[in-house]
């Protein structure tokens, strides 16, 4: 099944789709579910919103992190990047860019040059050693050449640990000037230098001035006072280029790791929106009538099940992987996971998508995994427990086998999503013994980032497709993936892994949009008979809950999510 109006993922800037709502009082309400619309016109500023963060941070550092996928994670809101992807009431079908930290930008040379032209007014955090200063071209310079040194996804731009993409140099030519110099034309890449890749800018006193792991001095629209295993508490940065947003003074974000705190803080009107177990919204509805029920965008993002690299590995046989594939029903997985029946009976019906290495919610480029599409590889999608069961056998386990899982304590599966998996392989001759890997010190050092060389058999993995579809596939198969799940220390498993790895290669150096298209579409087909990551899960729009004071949510979005608070505003009068 194809979402209806799903996003669309264009490779290069297409023409602008989104509208904004009505200004009114209230948002308007289709049945249970909120409307978003724009009130920017009658925002208030100043408050302090109350938020929440679900765990603590190891790493701030936006040069070097791993969250994300490279793209950043809870520092993203005090940094910038080069280019964003421009916001709209009502969000946007395409992507579209304009520059964050640059004025303006422009493409020379038939695509083998960028030139970009930083902003005058764009001041880092006021706090020293920064003080206040103006971003320039060398910031941006030293940012990505410690980025290619360092950060773990590098290889997404950088043309020196991956020549599959684009991006040779940068070069500070004056204080506000700055040249990315490309080895071919590449047309993912406004959306490598905007939200999608790792390229945040940081202050070269990151080098050596302040500690960039615990503390943030960044030119975005916040200011970080952080307070280990306590909280998060952002402030405008009076900095900052726009002067019209934030509307916001900041908003607080206490470290809250149990999701029944987070349930009871909501309730107690101490937290000011929640994202609910889907099972909670009735309940929770009915007790607090007041609070507003919003609907989020289908997702671009899918969980993994995949297995390590190690020849001696039993997974490395295809036939198993086809049975581990098989195992699963993810009809039954998408109505459990989402309390499809509950939902639809209160009256908040799920959108559910299957997902293929293609997440549904990139409905451009998104195949049904069952469909005629995708050729004989759809039968490696449907619920056959006899036919795994004959897989299981003919790779010479007749009576089954024994296999170690090693889930994430957070996140990456953690929990429900692993343990449903896990049970339906047991049904056809998996024997799982889980033995549970913490997140920080095991699995992101030891397994997510070990290229396959890791303890155990099977693991899982979730994150975001990323800027393109081509470069989502490149992290997840190709074996030079800054964290590949199907790798042997960095190579190819066998030829026919080779021939997936090539053709992804391919499509990240495919300009023509319907070519590229075609190549997607024929990857998917390739790693649905390869099977080298597993597919588990499918995508929704999750509905979260939010205050009836809280102005402007869900409302400026980009062409795959909302953008945060920097327009979110405080109606002091309806404040309880």
């Amino acid at each position: 099944m194809r979402a209806a109006g799903g996003t669309s993922l264009g490779l290069t800037t297409l023409s602008l789709l989104g509208c904004g709502g009505e200004d009114s009082e209230e948002p308007k309400q289709q049945g249970l579910i909120t409307n978003p619309e724009d009130t920017s016109n009658q925002a208030q500023h100043g408050g302090i919103f109350a938020d929440h963060a679900v765990g603590d941070e190891t790493n701030l550092d936006p040069i070097s992190t791993i969250r994300g996928a490279g793209t950043g994670g809870i520092e993203t809101a005090g940094y910038q990047k080069l280019l964003r992807e421009k916001e709209f009431p009502g969000g946007t079908k395409s992507q579209v860019f304009e520059g964050d930290a640059a004025e303006s930008y422009e493409l020379a040379d038939g695509g083998l040059r960028l030139i970009a032209k930083l902003r005058p007014n764009n001041r880092f955090d006021p706090r020293a050693p920064t003080n206040g200063r103006v971003l320039n071209a060398q910031d941006v310079a030293y940012s990505w050449d410690k980025m290619v040194e360092v950060n773990t996804y590098a290889s997404t731009l950088a043309n020196k640990k991956d020549p599959a993409v684009p991006i040779e140099s940068v070069t500070a030519i004056d204080s506000r000037t700055v040249v990315y110099k490309m080895a071919f034309p590449w047309s993912a890449l406004l959306a490598g230098l905007a939200e999608g890749g790792p390229h945040q800018i940081a202050p070269i006193e990151a080098e050596d001035k302040f500690k960039p792991q615990t503390t943030t001095r960044g030119s975005g629209p916040w200011m970080l006072e952080y307070e280990p295993s306590v909280a998060f508490r952002w402030r405008r940065n009076p900095g900052y280029f726009l002067n019209n947003v934030p509307y916001l003074e900041g908003y607080d974000q206490p470290i809250l790791p149990e999701y029944a705190t987070r349930l009871s803080q909501f309730r107690a009107k101490g937290v000011w929106s929640l994202l609910p177990n889907p099972a909670d919204l009735p309940a929770t509805m009915n007790d607090l009538p007041s609070v507003l029920a919003y609907q989020g965008e289908i997702g671009i993002s899918h969980l993994h099940m995949y297995f390590s690299g190690r020849p001696d590995n039993p997974f490395r046989d295809v036939r198993l992987r086809r049975a581990a594939a098989m195992a699963l029903d993810r009809e039954l997985f998408a109505e459990v996971l989402s309390e499809a029946e509950t939902l639809r009976s209160f009256g908040l019906p799920p959108t559910l998508i299957i997902n293929n290495n293609i997440p549904g919610g990139a409905s451009d480029y998104w195949l049904e995994p069952t469909g005629k599409e995708m050729g004989s590889a759809g039968q490696y999608f449907k619920y056959d427990q006899a036919e795994a069961r004959k897989l299981i056998s003919a790779a010479g386990h007749a009576n089954g086998i024994d296999v170690v899982a090693r889930v994430s304590t957070r996140s990456h599966g953690a929990g429900k999503e692993s343990d449903i998996a896990l049970e339906m392989m047991q049904e056809v001759g998996f024997r799982v013994k889980n033995e549970p890997a913490e997140y920080n010190t095991v699995y992101v050092p030891n397994i997510i980032s070990a290229k396959g060389d890791w303890d155990g058999n099977i693991s899982f993995s979730g994150g975001s497709m990323g800027f393109s579809p081509a470069t989502g596939l490149f992290r997840v198969h190709h074996p030079a993936g800054g964290t590949s799940r199907v790798s042997w220390r960095g190579e190819p498993w066998d030829s026919d892994h080779k021939k997936i790895s090539d053709l992804i290669d391919a499509a990240g150096k495919e300009i023509d949009q319907e070519r590229y298209r075609s190549r997607i579409y024929e990857l998917q087909r390739e790693l649905g008979l390869y099977q080298g990551a597993v597919i588990v899960n499918f995508s929704t729009g999750p509905f979260s809950l939010v205050w009836p004071w809280v102005k402007n949510w869900n409302t400026f979005r980009l062409a795959r999510a909302t953008t945060g608070f920097r327009h979110v505003w405080i109606d002091e009068k309806l404040k309880t």
